[in-house]
């Protein structure tokens, strides 16, 4: 249909197997079309992935039809999308902020991470990661040195890390890994689909749901810091007596203290902190109550409100720039 055409599937990375016998192949689907991992690929490049890995398989002495690349099993696959940032803030400036303010739904059974110093953000659990990173240094998370020589992986991004630098560019990356086949199977179960191949990941839809719902799960999991210019701590308790979301002088006292620790500590850090001197039911029921008034209040950085929209309309990130370099797939 027409509005297949220009949706975005977003699909980063897959791994496939079981081309002829036993054969496994793992390689980034927008590199291999644009010879970068930042611009995002639409339901329209299909036929330019089959050709074009048909080319560099056919390089390496694999010959294999376009049918049996389609009906590839799928072992593991990147769902992502690309951030512009740029008027907001910058990459570790979001991040820190997430990091600070996760504290609900995502940590009971996702192990959280603050990698990079600062330029990762990392959920995982057994089967699945969630992670945001900072593309502009994305080159480190890859494995590859200061100099950003080639590493063991194979995986060079020196030409995206020099645009980036150069246009002052900020990118957030935000990225869901699907990271075996019992993951992906569960995944496209829900689409109805029940032995994924490699055809399947070229549905916009399943990579936006994906994305949308992650994203969605990630703010529901925060207690959402105060967005205002206001710096009369008394003005803004007055606003919050206003608007009637906190009905009591000690909501509101309670609600601005926290919020001002926050700039400094996690959630994590403050129940830790406070641990030895309060009851742990206590504690929790206490922040879940800030939580819950963090929501309705509805303040929230202007960062976090760009990335949903971005999020929602669903557009791919475009480079008026040429990348040439398809051997790193």
């Amino acid at each position: 249909t027409k509005q297949e055409k220009h949706d975005g599937f977003y699909c980063p990375k897959v791994t496939i197997y079981k081309l002829t016998g036993t054969c496994t192949i793992e390689f980034s689907l927008p590199k291999l079309v644009r010879g970068n991992n930042l611009e995002e690929l639409t339901v329209m490049d299909f036929y330019d992935v089959i050709c074009l890995l048909q080319t560099h398989l056919k390089d390496y002495g694999i010959l294999v039809s376009e049918e049996n690349l389609r009906r590839a099993d799928l072992y593991r696959v990147d769902f992502g999308k690309n951030l512009d940032l740029t008027s907001l803030c910058t990459v570790p400036e979001a991040l820190d902020t997430l990091n600070r303010c996760i504290g609900f739904g995502r940590k009971a059974t996702y192990q959280i991470q603050y990698l990079n110093g600062g330029r990762a953000l990392r959920l995982q659990n057994a089967s699945t990661d969630l992670l945001l990173y900072d593309k502009l240094y994305s080159y480190e998370m890859a494995g590859m040195s200061d100099k950003m020589c080639v590493e063991t992986d194979h995986y060079c991004q020196k030409s995206l890390y020099e645009i980036l630098n150069i246009s002052g560019k900020s990118v957030l990356r935000m990225e869901k890994r699907f990271a075996n086949r019992r993951a992906v199977k569960r995944l496209f179960a829900l689409y109805g689909i029940i032995s994924p191949t490699f055809e399947d990941i070229f549905n916009p839809k399943i990579g936006r749901d994906i994305i949308e719902t992650e994203w969605q799960l990630l703010l529901k999991a925060c207690i959402l810091p105060i967005n205002t210019r206001e710096t009369n701590l008394l003005q803004q308790m007055i606003n919050l007596l206003k608007s009637k979301q906190c009905k009591t002088l000690g909501m509101v006292f309670a609600y601005i203290v926290i919020q001002e620790l926050l700039k400094t500590y996690s959630v994590k850090d403050l129940k830790k902190r406070f641990a030895p001197y309060v009851g742990k039911n206590t504690m929790d029921n206490w922040f879940l109550r800030i939580h819950k008034l963090a929501g309705e209040c509805g303040a929230r950085p202007n960062f976090l409100d760009e990335v949903t929209r971005q999020i929602t309309a669903w557009n791919p990130l475009e480079l008026l720039v040429d990348f040439s370099d398809g051997e790193n797939i």
